[in-house]
């Protein structure tokens, strides 16, 4: 089900918001988000610290 939103965020972003990259920022602890971003095509971009908290930030750019 994850997965399956994911992807319909991906085409929305990219399709009606023509928006030509897109981010996740996930909880370094939350694999199950590590996956959905890795099946959708999203790579881990860096870790960063967001109000404390670590955070991977994952990004995907528009398909050519």
């Amino acid at each position: 089900m994850g997965t399956e939103a994911a992807r319909a965020i991906l085409a929305y972003g990219y399709g009606e918001l023509r928006l030509s990259r897109l981010i996740c920022l996930i909880d370094s602890a939350n694999e199950a988000s590590i996956k959905v971003a890795m099946k959708i095509g999203m790579s881990l971009e860096r870790e960063a610290d967001i109000d404390g908290e670590p955070t991977l930030v994952y990004s995907a750019g528009r398909p050519a």
